[in-house]
């Protein structure tokens, strides 16, 4: 056999058609060798694309479009515009949705012109464009009493995509670093969206120690005896908190991305003091933000050292009226966050989110909170007509 398997061979081996032999060299090949493992993982990325299958539904073909979005130079607003009268016409839950509004897609002629989904549906409909089976269901955090946020997804190699994508447009060193995850709560969900993410991502490198923390000591020790440098963590904002205000002036020379999730531990702090609090325990760290939710497969970081995140080529961030949530978005200003997230391909891309912020002329934007309770009523009649 040659040094190195042939893309055909690596073909048939994602195609579970290789002889035992075959199988054990590559799988030995994926785990021991760094070059091949990126190389195999890009392959599987587009696996998809070499499926005879009919992808395209009246002229919309979902797999060119997967391909389109993760260009530098996408378009946005031109994919948005096209995905936006695909999914019109082919998500019964939005479609129905636009019905009650009474809009006419073919007026919609911008994407500030179109109308965003509460994403509170995520919680009582399948979200689905066009029909398929589903892979994985992402489910959001809370209890087995409350009602929680399923977003069913078509295609897991479509989210691998979109998370590398995401961190490729940032300066946080993802590649060769040990990631270590701080995350309780999340434990208890075994459906997270970003327990996936942390995980694939640990995938993308065996050859560096990772690992999951279970709890603030065990945290402390691990820094405490950490020699290397080339170090991830990624922590939720209530468990990163709870810990730094315990601990000053950590010297770990490491790299943290703060995840969010204040929502579900049931307190109010703002960005800041989060922020400030992770800063003072680990003055010499690297500090970002990632902004992420269950229902879209795309991700938002900050730069370093900043509350300021910035929007990507597949993740676009408007506001509108808190208090008119069926208002048109604006591209700057305050109010409630609207996202659209061209990766929804297969779901829904348009939604209106729960938070509160501000976008600023240069495209950036901050997350002040959550919506109040009394200013979300109409959304929920409105759902109730659904």
């Amino acid at each position: 056999m040659a040094n190195q398997p042939s893309d055909a061979l690596i073909w048939k081996y994602i195609a579970n058609q290789c002889d035992d032999a075959e199988k054990i060299w590559i799988e030995s090949l994926i785990k021991n060798d760094t070059n091949f493992s990126k190389k195999y993982n890009r392959i599987k990325l587009y696996q998809t694309s070499n499926q005879t299958e009919e992808h395209s539904t009246q002229g919309f073909d979902t797999i060119n479009f997967a391909k389109l979005i993760f260009q530098k130079n996408n378009k946005f607003e031109l994919c948005a515009l096209e995905l936006f009268s695909y999914q019109a016409k082919k998500n019964p839950t939005y479609k129905e949705f636009l019905d009650l509004l009474h809009i006419d897609i073919s007026q919609i002629k911008s994407i500030q012109e179109i109308p965003f989904l509460p994403i509170d549906f995520f919680k009582t409909r399948i979200i689905k464009t066009s029909e398929w089976e589903t892979e994985k269901i992402f489910l959001s955090s809370g209890t087995s009493q409350m009602t929680r946020s399923a977003h069913h997804i078509k295609s897991l190699n479509l989210y691998h995509q979109s998370i590398l994508n995401g961190l490729g447009q940032t300066t946080i060193p993802f590649n060769e670093t040990h990631i270590i995850a701080y995350l309780p709560s999340y434990y208890d969900n075994p459906s997270s969206s970003l327990l996936y993410m942390v995980n694939f991502l640990m995938s993308q490198n065996k050859k560096q120690q990772h690992c999951f923390i279970q709890s603030e000591e065990q945290l402390h020790d691990y820094l405490k005896n950490a020699i290397e440098e080339n170090i991830l963590l990624f922590g939720v904002s209530f468990a990163l908190y709870d810990f730094a205000i315990k601990h000053k002036n950590l010297k770990n020379k490491i790299t943290i991305i703060e995840t969010g999730g204040m929502k579900s531990s049931g307190r109010t702090l703002s960005k800041t003091e989060i922020f400030e609090a992770i800063s003072n325990a680990f003055p010499k760290a690297n500090i970002y933000s990632e902004y992420g939710m269950t229902e879209i497969l795309s991700q938002a970081y900050t730069n370093n050292q900043s509350l300021y995140f910035n929007q990507s080529n597949t993740m676009n961030v408007f506001v509108n009226d808190e208090n008119s949530p069926r208002d048109n978005v604006k591209k700057i200003g305050r109010g409630r966050i609207n996202i659209i997230d061209l990766c929804n391909i297969d779901s829904c891309a348009f939604l209106q989110t729960g938070d509160t912020g501000e976008i600023f002329e240069d495209g950036r934007f901050l997350i002040h909170g959550r919506v109040d309770i009394q200013d979300i009523r109409g959304c929920h009649l409105l759902m109730e007509e659904l």
